[in-house]
């Protein structure tokens, strides 16, 4: 005999017996429905896997040096799989691919989307010339390739130099001396303004109060300014650094006064503050799968202000780190790509609108950087390519940033790479002018050739006479933090009073 089910048209009460068994049927013969019209319709397409394939960085690399690629596979559509293998053909001669963001020998990355370096290491007899690199990524069935082009170079030889010009006196000498001592003091004083926000306070020590508090201690010679010193590190260190266990941005990574209290005391806490910068501040070298992100120019100060960090944490008994090793070739490495190969675009950040996409760069972010790479040559090793990168930056800024009118450099320039190239604004910074000043100084240390030192007056001069020294701690340390190399460097024969710096 078969059942049928009939509809009944004297609806049972929810509770009911029949009203439970007759609304689970209902559901049951819905859910059967669905089920079988989901068995005789196709499924829906997955989309297709597509991924785009770039790659950034430095194109000129000495003999016997690393280049460093930064590589980026951004997923268009579909899924990734995993396992995603790199590849690099088309080496030279000798030279060797790595992957220092991936590790343990391997070139298989996890999953798209992701970004990783390209490690090019060439030999001594790696062949002079030209190549094109191509690079290439595979997801599953999926391949993308990029090229890249890259010049093996022969290592500079050092500069030639000649006999210096007579000494003589800095302008504006007079002026950066009396804003020295009597800006710095009115400066020293604010940190005892209880009133002064955390925010504040550590204005007061942008661009590192404690060095330049120590750097007029030792100019000076007066024993006053120790104790602006240690006012400057308890906000920076024992109220900043400290308590964030040294995971501070990048831009704010100012290890030169740790240091010097550390020389100075012998100061344990400063030590660990010290080492801990190093290691945790942003791009610091504990930024293991990092290094992809301090290719670009875009993040050179951080850089710089991480070699200066890791140069002064080994000079206190730190071990050497594959990352820290890297700030040299990266920091180059910003400026082939600024003034050489001249292929930085700029893609984000604080910049004008009209320069994205373009050619891009900050004068006194050149300074900058060219500040570390003078640390590391004259506590580390004097490699030739240094005085050959910063004399062909500072010859790039003095012939397309300089503005005679306002005695400055641009705060900033884009444009094509080959110009025309169209100034930001503010017209001129004179407030930064003594962040470049010392580089032109130490090319002329370099070279003998008076061209730099009178260059170097003239920003020097500017900076003094133009610069707002007065109207915060930045700008004040700015002024400080190493315009008493150029002093040093400008008459390198001179007896010049020390510094306290790492830098000779």
């Amino acid at each position: 005999m078969t059942t049928r089910l009939r509809m009944c048209r004297n609806r049972p009460e929810p509770d009911s017996p029949g009203g439970r068994t007759r609304a689970h049927v209902r559901g049951a013969l819905a859910a059967l429905a669905a089920a079988t019209l989901a068995l005789l319709s196709p499924p829906p397409a997955a989309a297709q896997l597509n991924f785009s394939l770039t790659a950034v960085g430095p194109q000129n690399v000495a003999q016997g040096r690393s280049l460093y690629v930064a590589v980026t596979a951004t997923l268009l559509s579909g899924t990734s799989p995993t396992s995603i293998p790199i590849t690099v053909s088309g080496l030279p001669s000798g030279a060797t691919v790595s992957f220092p963001d991936i590790g343990g020998g391997s070139n298989v990355m996890w999953s798209l989307p992701t970004a990783t370096t390209v490690q090019i290491n060439t030999q001594a007899t790696t062949p002079l010339g030209s190549s094109t690199l191509t690079v290439t990524v595979t997801a599953g069935s999926v391949s993308r390739s990029v090229t890249f082009p890259m010049t093996v170079t022969a290592p500079p030889t050092p500069l030639s130099r000649q006999v210096y010009a007579t000494p003589t006196t800095a302008p504006q000498l007079d002026a950066w001396k009396a804003n020295m001592t009597q800006i710095g003091q009115s400066m020293c004083a604010q940190f005892a303004n209880q009133t002064l926000t955390m925010d504040q306070k550590l204005n007061l020590v942008f661009y590192d109060a404690q060095r330049v508090f120590y750097n007029i201690r030792d100019y000076t010679g007066a024993g006053s300014w120790d104790s602006c010193a240690l006012s400057a590190q308890a906000v920076y260190r024992d109220s900043y650094v400290v308590p964030n266990g040294g995971k501070v941005p990048g831009y704010f990574d100012f290890p030169h006064g740790i240091y010097q209290s550390y020389l100075r005391a012998g100061d344990a806490s400063s030590k660990a503050a010290l080492v801990s910068l190093s290691r945790n501040a942003a791009f610091g070298t504990g930024s293991v799968g990092g290094v992809y992100a301090m290719v670009s120019p875009a993040v050179s100060r951080e850089v710089a202000f991480n070699l200066s960090a890791y140069l002064l944490a080994r000079a206190v008994g730190e071990p050497s780190s594959p990352i820290g090793e890297a700030y040299v070739e990266l920091a180059l490495g910003h400026i082939d790509q600024w003034f050489v190969a001249k292929n930085y675009r700029v893609t984000g950040g604080d910049v004008p609108a009209a320069a994205l996409g373009q050619f891009y760069t900050q004068p006194f972010m050149v300074g900058l950087t060219a500040e570390a790479l003078i640390q590391f040559y004259e506590t580390r090793s004097q490699d030739p390519r240094i005085p050959a990168a910063i004399k062909v930056a500072m010859d790039w800024l003095w012939a397309n940033a300089w503005d005679a009118s306002t005695q400055s450099f641009w705060y900033e320039l884009y444009g094509p790479a080959l110009g025309p190239l169209q100034p930001g604004s503010p017209a001129g910074s004179p407030d930064l002018s003594l962040l470049i000043a010392p580089a032109f100084a130490w090319v002329y240390k370099q070279t003998g050739d008076p061209v730099y030192r009178d260059r170097a007056d003239a920003i020097f001069a500017g900076g003094v006479a133009r610069g707002c020294a007065s109207c915060d701690g930045k700008h004040f340390n700015q002024q400080y933090r190493w315009s008493f190399d150029y002093l040093k460097w400008r008459n390198p024969t001179a007896v010049a009073a020390p510094t306290g710096l790492s830098v000779r």
